[in-house]
């Protein structure tokens, strides 16, 4: 049986979320409260109400996902494993003997990746929720893999502890 010896969990969902989803809403649900007490739902679907109703199945679904979505980071006896559920049902696993070096940086998500997410960029993957914190890990190929990590300090010393090499 395998022991862990670090998991984290972030979410995607924070304050910020909320009041952009209720700036988001507002008028959406407005919108859909007018449709509904002009009657407009009792006639045949035409494109003004198919649009309303995409419209709020699409910020309902993305809001949706948003809430659920979290980022789940483990160190376990043979590597890092990590997963963005509900994206990933399986977790990612690279071995520490496919891992050079670590740091721990401070980045840009926007600039640096194109925000947050899973993010693809040439040099390396990035799986980031929130925050600008995280633990960049040297491949052997070149490339990187950015963890993003609200819990740094912690996450290096268990990094440190497994005897994975540190950069500097």
């Amino acid at each position: 049986m395998q022991s862990h010896h670090y998991t984290e969990t972030q979410r995607f969902w924070n304050s910020w979320y909320v009041i952009l989803a209720f700036v988001i809403l507002t008028p959406v649900w407005s919108e859909l409260y007018h449709f509904f007490q002009s009657g407009q739902y009792r006639e045949t679907i035409n494109a003004e109400s198919l649009d309303l109703i995409i419209s709020v199945s699409t910020v309902v679904l993305i809001l949706f996902l948003l809430y659920f979505m979290r980022l789940v980071t483990e160190l376990r006896d043979d590597g890092l494993y990590y997963r963005l559920a509900p994206l990933q049902r399986k977790f990612r696993h690279t071995p520490f003997d496919e891992i050079e070096s670590f740091e721990v940086v401070t980045y840009r998500p926007i600039r640096e990746y194109g925000g947050w997410g899973i993010r693809h960029r040439r040099n390396g993957k990035a799986y980031n929720v929130s925050g600008t914190k995280g633990i960049k890990f040297h491949l052997p190929n070149g490339k990187h893999l950015l963890i993003g990590s609200h819990n740094t300090e912690q996450f290096e010393c268990v990094l440190h502890s497994l005897h994975v090499k540190r950069i500097g």
